[in-house]
């Protein structure tokens, strides 16, 4: 869990989907750019996944495709 600028507890697989979509970025487009599957993507995004639980590798590599969008924005 994290918390935005308003103190809000903001849980880390709904930002990731916000960013996703915002960015225009399909689950599977996001997955392959990650090296994951779309059901691991899903699992993270929908919240059946603990974001506590996500490795550092996964979690990287998850920033790291959005990173990617965000600075050919």
């Amino acid at each position: 869990m994290l918390r935005n600028e308003g103190g809000y507890v903001v849980d880390i697989g709904h930002r990731m989907k916000d960013l996703r979509i915002q960015y225009g970025l399909t689950q599977q487009e996001l997955a392959d750019k990650a090296h994951m599957t779309v059901s691991q993507l899903q699992r993270i995004e929908y919240g059946e996944r603990k974001t506590e639980n996500l490795s550092l590798k996964t979690a990287l590599a998850l920033a790291k495709a959005l990173m990617e969008e965000y600075a050919d924005a």
